[in-house]
């Protein structure tokens, strides 16, 4: 989340539950949610829902076809993530989480090659 005067407290909040997503991540025992990068937390005016963006890592496989069961293991521990949220950081009400495949740098990197080849090509 960017920065600006009017929503510093959504920073703050979004950032404080960006660095602890990660160190959730590390303690849990599912080896597939150890692979998971937040990239982004975005946090609801009233800090009430956080939009987490997510990618991961991947070796020879298929990332389109990965990202769905990513997200459900995602889901299926969302209680759990939740709970340690709310007792690891000082919040007066744990947001709503709700995590997202953030496919940004897959696009960027499908766009980079239709640009290559059209110059290759003429």
């Amino acid at each position: 989340m960017k920065f600006d005067g009017d929503n510093y407290r959504s920073y703050k909040v979004s950032s404080l539950i960006k660095k602890e997503l990660g160190q959730i991540f590390i303690t849990l025992q599912n080896d597939l949610l150890k692979k998971i990068i937040i990239k982004d937390v975005e946090m609801s005016r009233d800090l009430s829902q956080a939009k987490i963006f997510f990618d991961f890592f991947c070796e020879g496989l298929h990332k389109d076809s990965q990202q769905k069961i990513f997200k459900e293991q995602l889901d299926n521990n969302l209680k759990i993530i939740r709970k340690k949220i709310a007792s690891n950081l000082s919040l007066k009400k744990t947001p709503k989480l709700k995590f997202i495949y953030d496919n940004s740098e897959h696009k960027a990197n499908r766009i980079e090659d239709l640009i290559n080849e059209s110059l290759h090509s003429k």
